[in-house]
């Protein structure tokens, strides 16, 4: 090497000089001056390596001299260096590319030279936090290039180390990055927007790569599952930890694997078990996408626990519904009021009916009800829709093969979204009906029976008091009369007491007769009308029972039969009759007249009076078969009894009969 021979010579030179110098000076041995030429050689190695060793040294700092200037000139970010004063003392090569100018020309200049006029304050403010700040500051400030062209920079800055302690003002230095963050700001803006919309949204995202490493793991998908995106994917694979049951997992892998295989979105419903222990059914909705030249994995889990235990409730309504719906013993049907056609029919209505399914669904109410109640049901049908209601009706219905019979229905509205259907119950009631028509035959009939009765009855009494007037009467009279023409001619006073105290018994029975006779048969009912009549029996049993009893007649009463003459005189007889066996009442007002379409006699008390609700049901249980015979009797003639009574209150019965036809024509 040429660099080690000069040396060398040096070092020879060297070494004759002093041993010249020596032997002249010191006088050295020969000996002495081998053994310092020795030394002197081994120095000389020493002096050679550590020759070497500097010039490798010098090698790797030009080296890593090279490498520190094209990071720092070639650097993505602009790196500046400050002194106190703001002005520019370095800058690599990005900064004057980010700024539009040489690197020369921008170390004459200082940084706030290119900050616009409306951001130098804030770029003040921050210079002044950087002096007092002993960590990074950071700002955003909108900044102009050399040739006018703003844009906005990004700019991270911190304090330079002190080199030495005795450090002055002078000598402070700031180091600045310097970053375009006119396309970035807008990028962290969205990402700001996505991180937010992630977090807000109700189903739980996943991001995640082949390997199955989560990149995204948003706030509700740790609510769902209770893990943390650290925790999946330090798991290895988070389909272990999720899904328990190794057949759920195993339906998972296969659902990925469609995915990958086909690249169509894929939507499962899985159950998984959580960090606590909850399970929870998931809708798992994932597709495949391209990021950075990589397959990635989007996934939504919606957390559809609510909605499926609402399903399997629903699921189960409608199998109970089916079953009652098909069991039930009457008739069931749904009509479809928009379309005007019948929807839907249990079996028990399709038996009633005559028809099959097939052949229900295509009728129309027409086609099952009877003409005549047709125009009823359409009304009462809109009536419901419109109002809300239900109906109750008794209806004749047709057969598929034309037959009519009687059926009790009730209806009510029902909405599914935007059609007005009516559910219909059908209970055949032809025997009933059948039953009622005999039953009312039947009490006509013995309604009629009864109004026989009770003529042959009032015949009976005026026969009795016929008989007791006329013969009876006419005996005890003429035995009265002998009686007393032998208590005129006997002269013994024993004889003639006795015979006296005989004719006052005949007299009294005598009386009696006639008394019973007029009850019977009262002659003023059929000589003076029912009005005096009343008013004699009013005084009889008054008198007879420490009663008050008025009679008050409103309007003159037109002539009446005989039948209606004696069946109102008979109910007021029997009403007064209850008055005094049941009321304790101490005065009974009857009044009676004629209005515009009845005749109407009233009886009130101001007795004890009675609950009304056992008379609703059996007239018999409030005062035994009179007020029930008074009831029927009326009924069959055509006329009402009203009946207003409550305990303590007195009792208020009105009688209302029609007026015959020929007393209306007169």
């Amino acid at each position: 090497m040429p660099e080690a021979s000069d040396d060398r010579f040096l070092i020879e030179s060297v070494v004759a000089q002093a041993r010249g110098t020596a032997e002249e000076q010191y006088h050295f041995t020969p000996k002495e001056v081998e053994c310092l030429v020795h030394e002197l050689r081994s120095h000389q190695i020493e002096l050679e390596l550590q020759n070497a060793q500097l010039r490798d040294a010098q090698q790797k700092c030009s080296a890593a001299h090279d490498r520190y200037l094209e990071l720092y000139d070639y650097a993505p970010v602009g790196y500046l260096t400050l002194n106190d004063d703001g002005h520019i003392l370095y800058a690599n090569l990005t900064s004057g590319r980010l700024l539009g100018i040489s690197r020369q020309t921008l170390l004459q200049y200082s940084l706030s030279h290119f900050v616009l006029p409306s951001a130098q304050d804030d770029y003040h403010r921050f210079f002044q936090r950087l002096r007092h700040a002993e960590t990074l500051q950071t700002v955003e400030l909108p900044m102009v290039r050399a040739e006018a062209t703003p844009f906005l920079a990004h700019i991270d800055a911190n304090i330079a180390p002190p080199s030495s302690k005795d450090l002055t003002k002078k000598d402070i230095r700031y180091l600045l990055t310097l970053r375009d963050g006119t396309l970035w700001h807008p990028l962290q803006s969205m990402n700001e927007l996505l991180t937010t919309i992630l977090g807000a949204v109700k189903d739980g995202i996943t991001f995640s790569d082949n390997e199955g490493h989560f990149w995204v793991f948003n706030a509700e998908m740790e609510r769902l599952t209770g893990y943390s995106m650290e925790e999946a994917n330090a798991c290895g694979d988070f389909t272990t930890l999720l899904y328990p049951d190794s057949s759920q997992r195993q339906q998972v892998i296969e659902n990925l694997a469609v995915l990958r295989e086909t690249e169509k979105a894929q939507q499962i419903e899985t159950t998984i078990v959580t960090k606590e222990g909850k399970r929870r059914v998931l809708l798992v909705s994932s597709c495949m996408v391209t990021f950075q030249q990589h397959q990635m994995y989007l996934t939504a889990y919606q957390d559809i626990t609510r909605r499926k235990f609402i399903e399997e409730e629903l699921l189960d309504s409608n199998a109970r519904f089916q079953m009652i719906f098909n069991s039930s013993a009457d008739g069931l049907l749904l009509y479809d009021i928009n379309k005007g056609r019948l929807y839907l029919a249990n079996p028990a209505c399709l038996h009633m009916l005559g028809y099959t399914m097939e052949e229900f669904t295509e009728l129309s109410l027409v086609d099952l009800i009877s003409p005549e109640d047709l125009s009823f049901i359409t009304e009462q049908i809109s009536h419901v829709v419109n109002l809300s209601v239900g109906l109750r009706a008794e209806i004749r219905l047709r057969r598929k093969d034309g037959s009519i019979f009687f059926a009790g229905i009730a209806q009510s509205p029902l909405t599914f979204g935007q059609n007005d259907y009516a559910l219909v119950v059908i209970r055949d009631i032809s025997l009933r009906k059948e039953a009622e028509q005999q039953r009312a035959a039947y009490q006509h009939d013995l309604r009629a029976l009864m109004s026989q009765l009770s003529s042959v009855e009032q015949h009976t009494r005026q026969l009795i008091a016929m008989e007791l007037h006329d013969q009876i009467g006419q005996v005890l009279a003429l035995t009265k009369i002998q009686l007393d023409s032998l208590h005129a001619r006997e002269a013994d006073s024993q004889i003639k007491a006795s015979l006296r105290d005989m004719g006052s018994n005949i007299q009294k029975a005598l009386h009696t007769v006639r008394s019973l006779s007029f009850e019977l048969c009262p002659p003023l009912l059929v000589d003076q009308g029912l009005g005096e009549a009343l008013r004699w029996l009013a005084g009889e049993m008054g008198s007879r029972h420490q009663l008050t009893i008025t009679v008050h007649e409103f309007q003159p009463l037109p002539p009446m039969d005989h039948q209606l003459r004696n069946m109102l005189y008979w109910s007021v007889r029997e009403l007064l009759v209850n008055v005094v066996k049941h009321a304790r009442a101490r005065s009974v007002s009857i009044s009676m007249g004629l209005t515009a379409t009845h005749i109407e006699v009233n009886v009130e008390d101001d007795g004890c009076g009675f609950s009304q609700e056992p008379f609703e049901g059996d007239h018999s249980s409030v005062s035994g078969f009179g007020l029930f015979s008074i009831h029927e009797h009326l009924r069959y003639l055509g006329g009402q009894i009203a009946i207003d009574s409550s305990p303590g209150l007195g009792t208020h019965i009105g009688i209302r009969m029609p007026i015959p036809e020929w007393t209306r024509e007169d």
